[in-house]
């Protein structure tokens, strides 16, 4: 029902409040409408409905962005990336940490570097945004050191693996952060 009010409305955060919305649809649908398998795995599916639908928000408001004035405003396909960029860590963190689900697995490990892939590819070469940079640079922060976790606090030596990991965390927000002051400066020339 509020669709007509936001296409009448030409008002960026009345379309942000529609997608949210719609965010929440997607969830309460999957909580209330489970199928036979979805006992473990509905929140998956969720997620994957939302990656999809968030993604493909972003994926048409850049390009309209371009040609309709109002809807030119940078926080709006911000908020978007941040949900697209957080359905698919989660869906990743779930396929590194939970060993059950292989098709869900290969699917996470499919699209979480397309996705990354895509997101510099745009965000970096055709409209440089630092803000989606470094959500992606802290995604892969986050899904590394899943990745370490899970592989290193399997035995008995756990003070010396996050030792590890702390380290690795360091490494690799001091290269992040590195990468995006470069990008930050070659954005200001």
């Amino acid at each position: 029902m509020i669709v007509p009010w936001v296409i009448i409305g030409r008002f960026a955060a009345l379309w942000i409040l529609w997608l949210a919305i719609a965010n929440v649809a997607i969830v309460l649908y999957f909580q209330v409408r489970p199928g036979v398998l979805d006992i473990a795995f509905a929140g998956e599916r969720a997620l994957w409905a939302l990656f999809a639908f968030n993604t493909a928000a972003l994926a048409i408001w850049e390009p309209a962005a371009r040609r309709i004035k109002w809807l030119d405003e940078r926080w709006a396909p911000r908020l978007l990336a941040i949900a697209s960029g957080t359905s698919i860590t989660a869906l990743t963190l779930h396929a590194i940490l939970d060993w059950r689900d292989v098709s869900g697995m290969a699917m996470a490990y499919l699209f979480y570097p397309l996705w990354l892939a895509g997101a510099y590819a745009v965000y970096r070469r055709f409209m440089p945004d630092l803000f989606v940079l470094a959500g992606g640079c802290l995604s892969v922060i986050v899904v590394a050191t899943a990745f370490l976790a899970k592989h290193l606090l399997r035995g008995s030596g756990e003070a010396a693996a996050f030792l590890l990991i702390a380290m690795a965390v360091i490494a690799m927000a001091a290269v992040c952060g590195w990468w995006l002051k470069q990008v930050a400066r070659e954005a200001r020339t």
